[in-house]
């Protein structure tokens, strides 16, 4: 009969290596067969690690695997990596054999006891206590050590691509400490994220009072989620509690849920600290559910599911505003959904409201290229639902609210379209049931635009005109004659209507005498009076003061 170990390959574990381990965690005495049966899942598992981490040894451009790629396939496989354990290089083994086994083994290196006793002695660790911070202050995050750093927006973004970095062969030895840093960006989908005791706190009474009963707390906590600016890691747990939230609210018809989730994500979306581009793939689908879907509350006759239809197209709209580039297309993508549901008369016309309406908050480019040649094919369906019976009350208030809907933003694009010379029958023949109602509306709004530009003109021309200053008709003067011996004195002109101020000329009252006889002032050395006399003669005739200035040489 052959020995159990003979069946067994010959690079595999051996039975007495299995033995071997399992007394050294204090199990023993096990069976035959049970060992057996663990060495075949032991060669299992490690195989599978060993696997791994040659995965992770060729993304980093290495041949050579190194003990950090054993604890990244361990990382993966949410087991707690091997601690103090860790080489650059490759740990070499070395090789004997003795009795028909093999061993391999790693040399140790022999120590000087006498190094070790002159050694100087460890740094004494301290003791453990326990210090208490502030998380958040007034909704702030201070910046001290033990809160995490609040991330840019470009870093958030480079953190949330997965690129792989290219490197030549050339620097395949010079890059490999760099790729080895590389790994969690190229394996980042695949790594546990852990939080710690206060952001699961602080998860947990956000959520809480989002979805609560209390006005108060719910306003506080959005106003939070919209302007903290460390929740870039809750970011992924509150964007699926949101995608997880609508998708249980939606089928079991709660309406008042799904007003508070959105307004979860309009939150965030309007936090300008965090990016939300990564989280798009859960929300995106989650709020288009809220906006194209059939039927949102137990109710839709009674209950108010259009403000939410509403609300849901404004937050996809801040989405496509805010994070579509070439590389997403994101609104294109969310154009294309929106003419599909408008082309499926399956679902309702509640479905042909809120596609109606995300076109509209997407902008009139939107409305004039998907709504605009659609309007004739949805006249039909409204004609259509509102001829039929009562008996189907939510499909006639669903067509009255989308004919509404056309009629209030159509007008508009069909202004930049249409020609003014466009007939009713025209409308009535591209537009359907629609087209009178279009036609008034469109010219409705051609003369209130005339009448507005009217108004703006004759604004302009009456500033205009206030702002041109007429010349004054000139003012009446001072006459008179004046004969000077010496040097001569200036006289003052001044209004007929302003008292007459001079320097040698006093101020003249209402009582003044026609005639009143001044000394001017001395001339150098000359005594006074040697210049002469001057006299102001003061006439009135109506409403015009005259006066006349005479000066006479001496006698």
């Amino acid at each position: 009969m052959e020995k159990a170990d003979d069946k067994i390959p010959k690079n595999h574990l051996s039975v007495e290596s299995v033995r071997m381990m399992a007394e050294s965690v204090g199990i023993s005495g096990l069976n035959e067969e049970i060992v057996h049966l663990l060495n075949a899942d032991i060669e299992f598992r490690v195989k599978e690690v060993v696997q791994d981490a040659k995965k992770f040894c060729t993304h980093a451009k290495r041949r050579k695997m190194m003990p950090s790629d054993v604890d990244c396939a361990l990382r993966v496989k949410n087991i707690e990596p091997l601690y103090g354990f860790d080489c650059a290089e490759y740990v070499p083994f070395s090789h004997t054999s003795g009795g028909g086994k093999e061993l391999f083994y790693q040399e140790e290196q022999e120590l000087d006891l006498l190094e070790l006793i002159s050694a100087p002695l460890p740094r004494v660790s301290v003791e453990p206590s326990l210090r208490t911070h502030w998380l958040a202050v007034n909704g702030v995050q201070p910046a001290i050590p033990y809160n995490p750093i609040p991330l840019s927006l470009d870093n958030q973004q480079k953190e949330s691509l997965c690129e792989e970095p290219s490197y030549s062969k050339s620097d395949d030895k010079s890059k490999s400490e760099e790729s080895i840093q590389d790994w969690p960006k190229l394996n980042k989908a695949q790594m546990t994220h852990s939080l710690s005791l206060e952001q699961q706190l602080y998860y947990k009474e956000m959520t809480e009072a989002c979805i609560g009963g209390s006005d108060a707390k719910r306003q506080e906590a959005l106003v939070n989620l919209s302007t903290d600016t460390g929740l870039y890691q809750l970011l992924p747990y509150f964007s699926k509690f949101i995608a997880e939230g609508i998708k249980v609210n939606i089928s079991q018809r709660k309406l008042n849920m799904l007003k508070f989730l959105m307004k979860m994500a309009k939150a965030l979306a309007d936090n300008t600290s965090i990016y939300l581009s990564k989280c798009l793939p859960e929300l995106v689908p989650a709020i288009m559910s809220c906006l194209l879907g059939k039927q949102l509350c137990m109710r839709p006759e009674a209950e108010d599911h259009w403000s939410v239809r509403d609300f849901a197209a404004k937050i996809i709209a801040i989405f496509c505003k805010k994070f579509s580039d070439p590389s997403n297309s994101l609104q294109t993508r969310v154009i294309r959904i929106y003419s599909k549901a408008l082309l499926d008369t399956t679902r309702g016309l509640s479905v042909h409201y809120g596609a109606v309406m995300g076109l509209v908050e997407l902008g009139q480019d939107a409305v004039t290229s998907v709504v605009i040649p659609k309007l004739k094919w949805e006249s039909q369906l409204i004609k259509l639902m509102q001829k039929n019976d009562a008996s189907n009350m939510l499909e006639q208030l669903a067509a009255n609210r989308l004919q509404t809907l056309l009629q209030k933003y159509c007008p508009r694009s069909l202004m930049q379209i249409r020609k003014p010379t466009d007939t009713l029958e025209q409308y009535q023949n591209d537009y359907g049931h629609l087209g009178p109602a279009l036609f008034n509306q469109v010219r409705q709004a051609r003369l209130q635009a005339q009448q507005q530009s009217q108004l703006r003109t004759l604004a302009t021309t009456t500033a205009m005109t206030k702002s041109i200053v007429t010349k004054p008709p000139p003012l009446p003067l001072v006459t008179g004659t004046a004969s000077v011996v010496g040097k001569p004195t200036t006289p003052v002109l001044k209004s007929p209507a302003t008292p007459l101020h001079s320097p040698f000329i006093p101020k003249l009252s209402s009582t003044a005498t026609p005639a009143t006889t001044l000394v001017s002032p001395t001339d150098g050395g000359a005594t006074p009076g040697a210049v002469g006399e001057t006299k102001v003669v003061k006439t009135q005739k109506g409403s015009t003061i005259t006066l006349r200035i005479q000066q006479t040489s001496p006698k």
